[in-house]
């Protein structure tokens, strides 16, 4: 006979309820069993590979896109060295002072120079000759005129009467300081000693007296030799001593720093000009021109006791 919904419908609510009372009852996790079983383990074989027997032999050359094997890595490529710069070398310090923040003036390009040869002839002057400032075997010549910009820079020059071209020397004036003589005009009233130097032999000759008394031959003019030290003398002389001169000293003390970098005893002549900043009530405007020049020089702990003063 036919089920009607009723009854199908109490069945499945039966059978559900029998499921949970069954699984459901208890709160404890039961763990699922398990059935282990021992199986035999059989090692599978290696696969069978070349023996490498010569290791000096060359790889074959394989395509760029293969990826490498076990057995056949790929061949070494060879990269080229990237390329850089030749180093730098330090040149000696030819009295460049204790100005450490300076010693990048030492460096030197380290690029090898092409076409120069090295003269070793007489042994690199080692015979013990004397120079005399005389022309020296494998010299280049030098035209007069050359030689009259050359020597200039170590030697004064004093033009004389009815001569063109100036003579080439020491100057000494007794009584008189040696500065004074650039730019004098009248020579009357003072002896003018010369120890002379020779252009065409290059080296000093005898001495010549010029005074008032020889009417042939009058000094016109001398101009000091073209040194750093003549140089920051005549520089100095041009700023009086005058507290309305401040601002001119102020650019005489950098420019003196500036020429410190050649010779460090300009540093001792910047710091005399500071001095006298000092003396003319400069006050702060001195002490900062004595704190720079003092960290040009290198001295730390001058520069220290000035800022703890």
């Amino acid at each position: 006979m036919a089920l009607r919904k009723e009854q199908v419908l109490l069945l499945a609510s039966l059978g559900v309820a029998a499921l949970v009372w069954k699984y459901g009852g208890s709160d404890a996790w039961r763990a699922p069993r398990v059935n282990a079983s021992e199986q035999e383990y059989t090692a599978a074989a290696l696969p069978s590979a070349p023996i490498v027997a010569d290791t000096e032999s060359q790889p074959s050359l394989r395509p760029w896109f293969r990826e490498p094997s076990e057995t056949q890595p790929l061949p070494p490529t060879a990269l080229p060295w990237p390329p850089h710069k030749p180093l730098f070398m330090v040149a000696l310090p030819l009295d460049p002072g204790p100005d450490i923040s300076r010693a990048d003036l030492l460096r030197i390009s380290g690029v090898p120079v092409e076409g120069v040869t090295l003269d070793a002839g007489n042994g690199g002057g080692s015979s013990g000759a004397i120079d005399n400032g005389g022309p020296q075997v494998g010299e280049p010549v030098q035209s007069r005129e050359q030689k009259k910009r050359r020597w200039a820079q170590v030697y004064d020059q004093v033009y004389v009467s009815g001569q063109t071209e100036p003579l080439f020397g020491i100057v000494r004036v007794p009584g008189v300081d040696k500065l004074d003589l650039q730019g004098k005009i009248d020579f009357s009233e003072v002896v003018v000693e010369l120890l002379q130097f020779s252009l065409a032999k290059q080296e000093l000759a005898g001495s010549i007296t010029f005074d008032a008394s020889d009417r042939l031959q009058q000094v016109e003019k001398i101009e000091l030799a073209k040194t750093l030290r003549n140089e920051v003398g005549l520089r100095t002389r041009e700023v009086p001593e005058e507290a309305a001169y401040h601002n001119k000293r102020l650019e005489l003390i950098d420019w003196l720093m500036q020429k410190a970098r050649l010779e460090a005893w300009v540093y001792d002549v910047a710091l005399e000009q500071v001095a006298i900043l000092e003396e003319k009530g400069a006050g702060l405007q001195a002490q900062r021109a004595k704190a720079r020049v003092l960290r040009a020089k290198g001295d730390l702990m001058a520069e220290f006791a000035l800022y703890e003063g």
